[in-house]
């Protein structure tokens, strides 16, 4: 895919830290705007609770007669006061607690907002943003573009401001970028190759999207002879791995990871050879003045690809895999949606035989997008709590639905540790 970077504006110099904390503080700004109100909450409804037992002790001891020598029928009043004064303070105190768990889970306390499917077909880019939005690193990479820049403020707003935010407009700034991308707007996409172009277009700008994917092939020959062959590859800076060729019931993304960097093979290939001649080259009167090398490559032979071995020249800081849930049905002659799950590991370390340049390396789950049906969700960690972003849907959720959800996710995130 060709990108022209001229699109690229001017470089945004801001450290990642910065940028995420610039936005929480504005986040919790409002938070703590909200956290007044329900103090005040608070203190009326202990103001009023606490005379309302001070007005039923009275009436209940008989304190009024003894003290103020007051009839039965102020003994009655008190006594309705009191009971007044602890029914209100208790609605007062129950809506301040209230009040402060719906605002100590509200995503916008993290940073995190919906962005609206405001045509009902834009779920796979709002699900894509959501992830990379919560990429400080890449976060700085992607408002180097001034047409992410604008959606990028717009979120940050959003998070300190009730507005609604879409995708829209940054829709149509990708259809030049990535061809795949139709003109229709009530046509769906696939976040993985979206994601694979955005890489794609940004990794002049950052050093951790050139990596480089080095194949090591083991043939063997009909005369029994082995050889090996060795190719670099640009990488599209995303994992892609198909599902292993056997099948388990209980299925785990290392085994996915495991056949990819790792993979039998018994595929025939041909063998090429490069042969070299002089052609002699006629000019006046048919004198050969010169002659000039031709060279050819022609097929010598056939070899038997056994093996193949993958690595990646380093382990970059943010790790993108995704899960190919589907294959080819020979007998229909269509794609056939692949729905079993695969237990995605929250932490995993890769061994540094994938890595050309690295030691081993630990990762941690960062995000996820779970394909279900025709629709995509995003599922994003900010500190120790994990949100659901389902466009303008978003929740706190437990770290036990998020790994129950994560069963079904078909693009990871994993940020390297250290």
């Amino acid at each position: 895919m060709t990108i022209d970077q001229s699109k690229s504006s001017s470089s945004v110099k801001m450290p990642s830290k910065a940028i995420e904390t610039k936005v929480i503080d504005a986040s919790k700004d409002k938070v703590d705007k909200t956290a007044k109100k329900i103090n005040y909450w608070a203190f009326f409804g202990l103001m009023f609770v606490t005379i309302g037992l001070i007005a039923t002790t009275i009436a209940t001891c008989g304190l009024n007669q003894i003290v103020f020598h007051a009839t039965v029928a102020t003994l009655d009043t008190i006594l309705g006061s009191g009971a007044i004064g602890l029914t209100i303070g208790s609605i007062f105190i129950t809506k301040a607690v209230i009040d402060k768990n719906k605002n100590l889970n509200s995503p916008k306390r993290y940073g995190v907002v919906g962005i609206a499917n405001k045509d009902a077909t834009t779920c796979w880019l709002n699900s894509l943003m959501q992830m990379l939005l919560n990429i400080p690193d890449l976060k700085i990479t992607l408002k180097l573009n001034s047409h992410f820049k604008t959606f990028i403020d717009n979120y940050e707003r959003a998070v300190k401001e009730d507005i609604k935010i879409d995708t829209i407009a940054l829709r149509e700034f990708l259809k030049t970028i990535c061809p795949d991308i139709s003109s229709d707007s009530h046509v769906f996409h696939d976040s993985h190759e979206i994601l694979k172009a955005i890489l794609d277009f940004f990794k002049n700008s950052n050093p951790n999207l050139r990596n480089t994917l080095i194949v090591k092939n083991h043939f063997l020959h009909p005369n029994g002879k082995s050889t090996k062959g060795v190719q670099r590859e640009e990488d599209t800076g995303v994992l892609e791995l198909p599902p292993p060729a056997k099948k388990q019931k209980v299925d785990n993304l290392q085994r996915w990871l495991s056949a990819k960097f790792i993979s039998t093979q018994n595929n025939e290939v041909d063998e090429i050879d490069t042969i070299r001649r002089y052609e002699s080259k006629k000019y006046f009167f048919g004198l050969i003045t010169r002659q000039e090398e031709i060279t050819e490559e022609v097929v010598v032979g056939i070899k038997t690809n056994v093996l193949e071995k993958r690595k990646l020249s380093f382990a970059p800081n943010d790790l993108f895999i995704s899960l190919q849930k589907y294959k080819f049905d020979s007998k229909t002659s269509q794609i056939k949606k692949i729905n079993s799950t695969v237990k995605i590991p929250f932490s995993m370390q890769l061994s540094k035989k994938h890595f050309e340049k690295s030691l081993d390396t630990d990762y941690r789950l960062n995000n996820f997008i779970c394909h279900i049906g025709n629709h995509y969700i995003a599922y994003v960690k900010k500190g120790n709590s994990w949100f659901i972003c389902n466009d303008d849907y978003v929740k706190k959720i437990s770290l036990n639905d998020a790994i129950k959800a994560a069963k079904k996710a078909y693009i990871v995130h994993y940020k390297k540790l250290g």
